[in-house]
């Protein structure tokens, strides 16, 4: 087993690579630790874009510019900047940079609902009801799964201790 690793190691040339190597084992018949399967070495391109060393600027996560796009729907709107302001002196989120970095993530996520809302951003309902839209607070926030915080703090009622609190920024 050492010798099988050894060759494949020396025949990959590694020097270009970054980040983590994900190895498995399979096996299928273990008999006196004779692994019939070996191993295995996966390597992510993270696509065409890529060198194969860093992802690309518009991986999953989106590009600086792509993600402030994303969020000017926000940004552009004052009423929605003077309520954001508000959250931030009251100790919900800080400014950096153009984003605003929120200390509960579940906060946060109220937080987009009730602004989605007022401002009408939902483009879709279900059941007759506006759905919430995510995606400019996920980029305005630089969270992911806000979606996902808010489904489980309405199921559960989870760490939303200062859910009247947010409720007032909109008055």
């Amino acid at each position: 087993m050492k010798e099988l690793a050894k060759t494949v190691a020396e025949s990959l040339d590694l020097s270009k690579v970054k980040g983590d190597f994900n190895a498995f084992k399979y096996v299928e018949h273990e008999i006196g630790n004779v692994e019939p399967n070996g191993i295995g070495i996966q390597i992510n391109n993270y696509g065409s874009k890529s060198d194969g060393c860093n992802p690309p600027a518009d991986s999953a996560t989106g590009g600086e510019k792509e993600t402030m796009e994303r969020a000017e729907v926000l940004t552009g709107n004052k009423e929605f900047m003077l309520i954001l302001q508000k959250a931030v002196n009251q100790g919900f989120c800080r400014q950096d940079g153009w984003q605003y970095k929120w200390s509960v993530k579940v906060e946060a996520a109220y937080f987009a609902s009730l602004a989605s809302e007022r401002f009408n951003l939902s483009k879709r309902k279900i059941n007759g009801k506006p759905t919430v839209s995510w995606v400019p607070f996920e980029a305005l926030f630089g969270l992911s799964d806000l979606r996902t915080a808010f489904n489980d703090y309405k199921q559960c009622k989870t760490a939303l201790v200062r859910e009247e609190e947010i409720d007032k920024l909109f008055e």
